[in-house]
């Protein structure tokens, strides 16, 4: 993963400091009531990826098999996708937010320029998922590339990165705009 050096283990990117989800973001995620439950599906959903998905998986399987699910799990509407150059690609509306479903061999990365139809859409995020990967591109301020990714093979197994999941992609996180949206911890 691009960007700074993860002191979470299966988070990266350069959307929010390092030291900022360690020490702030983290804390607050482990009070949070439901999020044993949510690691408990997450890990039951990831065996269920691992065993279905692998290197020829399309766009359609990796949809319906780990980035669909995975939203749910977060809370999040089922997006209704259509085929797109890149895979699929969809929107969430209560999150304001453009969905852009890859075959598994494709990186995150190659969806960038993807991330431009969020600007197009007037979406505050772009929400990117390969199925071994689930990124994160904050579509109002594009010009800086930024983005946090997860590498969810990696993540399972931390506690931490899951928090961190949990907190960072969540329904609440995403399409809320008080203290406990991603939008204001960016700005923090």
């Amino acid at each position: 993963m691009a960007g700074w050096t993860p002191v979470i283990a299966g988070v990266g990117g350069d959307l929010i400091s390092r030291a900022f989800v360690e020490e702030q973001l983290l804390p607050r995620a482990m009070a949070d009531a439901e999020l044993a439950a949510f690691e408990r599906q997450v890990c039951r959903w990831w065996r269920h990826v691992q065993r279905s998905l692998g290197p020829a998986s399309s766009a359609r399987s990796v949809h319906d098999i780990a980035v669909a699910p995975l939203l749910e799990l977060l809370g999040h509407d089922r997006p209704t996708m259509t085929p797109h150059s890149l895979g699929l690609l969809g929107s969430i509306r209560a999150s304001n937010a453009v969905v852009i479903t890859l075959p598994w061999l494709s990186p995150t990365r190659a969806a960038w320029r993807g991330a431009a139809l969020g600007i197009a859409a007037g979406a505050d995020w772009a929400i990117v998922g390969n199925g071994h990967a689930l990124k994160v591109i904050d579509c109002r301020r594009t010009w800086t590339r930024h983005g946090i990714e997860f590498d969810l093979d990696v993540l399972v197994a931390n506690h931490k990165a899951v928090s961190a999941l949990w907190l960072l992609c969540h329904a609440r996180s995403l399409s809320a705009t008080g203290g406990n949206s991603l939008r204001e911890v960016i700005r923090q």
